[in-house]
């Protein structure tokens, strides 16, 4: 991954420097305006691109630390049950004890004081207070116990606080094919379908631009397509009338948007605290023998989870905040190329 995203990136990287030989001090001119809004436009674009593709690694990075985060889990636990069955399989001491009137053993005569306790016993029993004797109770090769699992849920992205946002690029693609089964199904089972998760993730869905905002567009394009996109039509052949159009359209969109935020803000709200409650629950409990080698597989497994858990918090925050100096350096790149085309146009005028 590290490898394809260097090879795209350097691929950006060259094309920038294409149009910066392209920017010469005659495109300030008027009667070259066309080749500067086209190249100015296809820096825009280019810029657009490497902001895709910084976004998308990230998010790709952070899927693939989700998928390994699971597989881990899932097979610790596997491997941990399989050793208490070996060990709960192993022949213990008490198994090689001899069953009684298997051989002959030589009677040992009972005081007066142990007749006396074996009378209560029975006595006990008759009367139905008597305990069964551990041996009875527990079976023969010793007590059993029910180990406590391991907070499985604070291995993932939200026990971290680290959003994944709305998938964009190909990390759509990507992560089908690396979510684990059981939390594509976990989703159905919930009712929501991806569809409507990618929905709440994005925060611009409804975003709306001001009537101010509207009036400084200077593109009729963008404008007509804010209309169409709020499924409206538009009649107006100036960039004015379409203006006037789109700031009528607004306010009662503006209105419906403010419920859908409301809603899709609740959705938001129910997930995280059903992650919330899960977040200190605890994996299945395990049932096996309890004796010193059983508790040192448990202690392996605690030990094993809490290193996960460091090398885990790592990786990912070094996957969320790792690229965020290449978003720092692709804005200032954009504010040097637009003073770059403002000295270029403003040469030309003097």
């Amino acid at each position: 991954m590290k490898t394809k995203f260097s090879s795209k990136y350097n691929v950006f990287v060259d094309v920038r420097h294409h149009h910066e030989a392209l920017l010469r001090p005659e495109l300030g001119s008027v009667n070259h305006q066309e080749e500067l809004n086209h190249l100015n436009q296809s820096e825009y674009d280019r810029s657009k691109e490497v902001e895709v593709l910084i976004q998308s690694t990230r998010q790709k990075l952070l899927i693939l630390c989700k998928k390994h985060a699971h597989e881990f889990h899932t097979q610790l636990n596997e491997n941990t049950a399989i050793f208490l069955f070996i060990m709960d399989s192993i022949v213990m001491e008490k198994d090689l004890l001899v069953y009684e009137d298997e051989v002959v053993v030589k009677t040992k005569r009972k005081t007066l004081k142990s007749m006396r306790k074996i009378r209560l016993n029975k006595e006990m029993k008759s009367n139905g207070t008597g305990n069964e004797s551990s041996e009875t109770k527990e079976g023969f090769r010793g007590p059993r116990k029910k180990w406590n699992g391991i907070p499985i849920h604070k291995l993932s992205l939200f026990g971290l606080d680290v959003k994944l946002g709305k998938l964009i690029g190909d990390a759509k693609e990507y992560s089908k094919t690396h979510t684990p089964v059981v939390e594509q199904e976990g989703n159905e089972e919930d009712g929501e379908s991806a569809s409507m998760m990618d929905d709440d993730d994005d925060d611009d869905k409804y975003l709306l631009p001001t009537d101010e905002e509207v009036l400084n567009m200077t593109n009729i394009d963008d404008v007509r397509g804010l209309i169409l996109k709020l499924n409206k039509k538009t009649k107006g052949k100036k960039l004015m009338e379409v203006q006037n159009e789109l700031i009528k359209i607004l306010p009662p969109v503006r209105i419906e948007y403010e419920g859908l935020i409301k809603e899709r803000d609740e959705r938001r709200e129910e997930r995280r605290l059903k992650q919330l409650e899960l977040l200190n629950s605890l994996s299945e409990s395990m049932e096996s023998y309890r004796t010193h080698a059983h508790s040192c597989v448990l202690k392996g497994r605690l030990h094993a989870f809490n290193a996960m858990m460091k090398e885990f918090t790592n990786i990912v925050m070094e996957s969320d905040k790792g690229m965020d100096h290449m978003l720092e350096e692709l804005i200032r790149k954009e504010h040097a190329w637009n003073d770059q085309v403002k000295y270029v146009v403003d040469t030309c005028l003097k």
